[in-house]
C-alpha cells in the first residue's frame, strides 16, 4: 500500500536554456513525541522528485530512505 503524506509544488519561472542550475532541500522532523520509530519507517519511505518543463515530465528519480 502507497500513502502520500505530503505533497509539495514549487515554480521556477523562467530559466536559462542550456543552463546547469541546481536544488536544495531542508526538510525538518516533527518533535520527537510525534516521529514513528525509525526501525517502522526503514525501508518504508520513498521520496519520489519530478521535474516538469510545463506539462513535459523530464526527470524522475525516487530514493527508498532506510534507517540504522
Amino acid at each position: 500500500m502507497i500513502l502520500t503524506l505530503s505533497e509539495w509544488f514549487f515554480e521556477f519561472g523562467f530559466v536559462i536554456p542550456d543552463s546547469t542550475n541546481t536544488w536544495q532541500t531542508l526538510i525538518e522532523a516533527a518533535p520527537e513525541s510525534q516521529m514513528l520509530p525509525a526501525s517502522l519507517l526503514s525501508g518504508n519511505v520513498v521520496v519520489e522528485t519530478l521535474f516538469y518543463d510545463d506539462d513535459l515530465l523530464v526527470s524522475t528519480s525516487k530514493v527508498r530512505l532506510f534507517y540504522d
